[in-house]
């Protein structure tokens, strides 16, 4: 038997108003923790590569120190979710955001003396990357417990919108930092809105603590094949899953190799053409979560999600084919704007669905599945591109099989058709 205590929801009053989640403490803090982790992640991972490239001059150098950030998260996400769905999430929260605060004080400080060598970034990259696994999933597993299950959809979206913004803003002011500053500013912007975080999730109403961690409970290891095990058993999750990867291993990489190669090869553009264009997406991110925020889809939300993603891959191809770009603004922010209603119904289902005491290892074992097949699609769009392929060539063959097999799903399969 678990020793777990459940964590209790804030009880909202009947009749309340449209904006009563801004009047919940615990979610507009959660929201302030999520927009400055947004922002201090996407403004570290600038940082880090430009250090890289102009303060060491290593651009050989590039590629194995994403990879470096990256497989950490990717490695410790499933234990992520263990450990979210077995310990006071808030303080999960707390814990990771003040450790990387501390870690960008002793970046700046190697700065200060000149001596953040490669190796030493290359510890910071480990050291960030795998709390970043531990801080996503509690933050991913919160909302059914400090919301009602009726707002959770406006809950998510917000969440989602803010967290779209934090990574947008994240880049431009560390970019800013940089240009009038430098890599002191920029690492200590980073830390900065960490530390931010971390103030606020000690001054919010804290949540009811959880039980400790006793011998009767089941191991992390055991916990963990109770989640993998939990999302092979479910037909609905059995359904996700795969559209999940596909969407992840077909899109993501010809999307993101595509766009600054159709700016330069295709409409002739230069740096202030691909800034609006990658603005048209962030944007159309943006309006997404706002949208889905005034909405309330309570029927066939499988099946909508189902047609977002075959909208998703075709924008992505009618990108391909822009000769202006103005065209490749709306086919971008139609794709921004498909992508987070999307996942923002995929976020609520989970939350609404999953049985509350596995929601962390649930979210963690779709976003591992997920995360993995990401550096995949990079490296299969890079082999095409490179063996003569036209990057047009492989976004519409891409966006083809997506809507292919998303087409024969909705056929075949009757969860994606009927499940709310």
């Amino acid at each position: 038997m678990k020793s777990q205590v459940a964590e209790q929801p804030i009880v909202q009053q009947p009749g309340v108003s449209r904006f009563s989640l801004f009047r919940n403490y615990q979610l507009v803090g959660i929201w302030v923790a999520t927009l400055c982790a947004g922002l201090s992640i996407s403004a570290y991972l600038t940082t880090e590569s430009w250090y890289v490239l102009t303060g060491l001059k290593m651009p050989w150098a590039l590629g194995i120190v994403l990879m470096v950030t990256a497989i950490p998260r990717l490695i410790l996400m499933m234990w992520g979710g263990v450990i979210a769905d077995r310990f006071n999430k808030v303080r999960i929260m707390l814990v990771t955001n003040g450790l990387r605060s501390i870690m960008t004080v002793g970046m700046v400080f190697l700065l200060g003396i000149d001596q953040l060598s490669l190796p030493w970034l290359l510890i910071f990259a480990i050291f960030f990357g795998g709390l970043d696994a531990f801080f996503w999933p509690a933050r991913g597993a919160i909302l059914p417990q400090i919301v009602k299950k009726e707002e959770l959809m406006k809950a998510t979206a917000m969440m989602q919108t803010i967290q779209y913004i934090g990574t947008i803003a994240g880049p431009v002011l560390a970019g800013v930092m940089m240009t009038w500053g430098s890599f002191t500013a920029a690492f200590s912007f980073s830390g900065v809105a960490l530390l931010i975080a971390v103030i606020t999730l000690l001054i919010i109403p804290p949540l009811k603590k959880q039980g400790r961690v006793t011998k009767e409970q089941s191991s992390s290891l055991q916990e963990l094949k109770e989640g993998i095990h939990y999302v092979l058993k479910t037909p609905w999750l059995r359904v996700l899953l795969p559209i999940t990867l596909l969407v992840n291993l077909l899109l993501v990489g010809p999307l993101t190799m595509g766009i600054p190669l159709v700016v330069k090869q295709q409409l002739q553009g230069d740096a202030l053409d691909l800034s609006y264009i990658e603005g048209a997406l962030s944007f159309g991110m943006v309006l997404g979560g706002l949208l889905i925020g005034l909405l309330t889809l309570r029927r066939k939300r499988m099946l909508i999600n189902g047609l977002l993603v075959m909208v998703i891959a075709g924008s992505m191809a009618m990108f391909s084919m822009v000769t202006a770009v103005w065209q490749g603004m709306v086919t971008l922010a139609l794709y921004g704007i498909a992508v987070n209603i999307g996942n923002t119904i995929t976020f609520t289902i989970l939350q609404e669905q999953v049985e509350e005491d596995k929601i962390g290892r649930v979210m963690s074992v779709l976003m591992t599945a997920s995360m993995g097949l990401i550096p995949l699609s990079y490296g299969l769009a890079s082999v095409g591109v490179s063996i003569g392929v036209p990057i047009s060539t492989l976004m519409q063959g891409a966006s083809l099989l997506t809507i292919l097999y998303l087409s024969g799903m909705l056929f075949t399969n009757r969860i994606l058709r009927e499940m709310d």
